[in-house]
């Protein structure tokens, strides 16, 4: 038998998001299927930043159901009980344990901000900085930036953006968009790495760019606030569910250049990464250039 813990988790959650019923249903939901020793929520809905749209994220720790011959770590499921979209990543303790001291990582993202809604009683669950400010000091200690991943996610962002222009020649303009959407958010999140700094687990645009300005970067890009949410849909709901009013072909025509700005930006980036060994936090940081304070462009397209 395993412990679950949802309602005194997720009561303590900003905004109370989401529902300790129906997060409790979607707890047992996964359970059921991958049998495993800890759940940890983390994303949107651990932070406290849902939106009706938003998906429920869960990393499934050593889950007994799910072997190492399956073709994938990663679900998308719809919860029976309530229609609630789940997105499960499983994960052997021994793997988590060792990536979440790299910034870039999903695994090191839902550890900075998750919370375990579900853990067995004979074991003994892996604590995130959420679940112990303890855990945080050791996290600052130990945490690195990794220059290869870095550059792994340049080059996931520049095969995205090929994609994209090649299905949007094959008349299938709603993929492009995923596939543009895709791209800008690997190439943002490549300027937020390049700062060592964790990134949050987003599809976001308009989060990750104003995390990456936070931190100094001036992005040579047009930014367009309701463009970038808009195309932050192809990443959630419209990925699985496209309005029959919203045209792909316009949206993708409207944001192939951002996307390709963003891109060419996080690019002039990657040869100071290249460079650059895995760093700790005593190492010298990452040299960059230094920049006036960004103004805040997220305000200034807003009415």
């Amino acid at each position: 038998m395993g412990a679950t813990l949802p309602r005194r988790i997720i009561e303590t959650l900003p905004n109370r998001r989401p529902d300790p019923d129906r997060l409790q249903a979607a707890v047992d939901f996964i359970v059921a299927r991958l049998n495993p020793d800890q759940l940890i929520l983390y994303g949107s809905a651990a932070r406290g930043h849902m939106t009706p749209d938003s998906d429920l994220d869960f990393l499934a720790v050593n889950a007994a159901a799910h072997t190492p011959s399956s073709s994938s770590n990663q679900f998308h499921w719809d919860c029976d009980a309530t229609g609630d979209a789940v997105d499960v990543l499983v994960v052997d303790r021994e793997r988590l344990e060792e990536r979440r001291w790299i910034a870039g990582t999903v695994h090191a993202a839902a550890l900075t901000e998750g919370r375990t809604v579900f853990s067995r009683n004979e074991i003994q669950p892996i604590q995130t900085i959420a679940e112990s400010p303890q855990m945080e000091f050791t996290m600052i200690a130990k945490s690195r930036f990794a220059a290869k991943k870095a550059t792994e996610f340049i080059s996931k962002a520049r095969k995205r953006l090929k994609i994209a222009q090649f299905a949007y020649s094959e008349n299938d303009p709603h993929s492009a968009c995923e596939d543009l959407q895709t791209s800008a958010e690997h190439a943002l999140k490549v300027l937020i790495i390049a700062n060592r700094t964790e990134v949050i687990h987003t599809h976001n645009l308009n989060d990750l760019w104003t995390q990456a300005e936070d931190l100094g970067e001036q992005i040579e890009a047009e930014r367009d606030v309701q463009q970038l949410d808009k195309m932050t849909m192809y990443a959630g709901k419209w990925r699985y569910d496209q309005p029959e009013s919203e045209n792909p072909g316009t949206s993708y025509l409207t944001f192939r250049p951002v996307a390709e700005d963003i891109l060419n930006y996080a690019e002039r980036r990657v040869p100071i990464l290249d460079q650059a060994e895995d760093l700790t936090p005593e190492d010298t940081p990452v040299r960059r250039t230094t920049r006036a304070q960004p103004t805040d462009k997220r305000r200034e397209h807003e009415p």
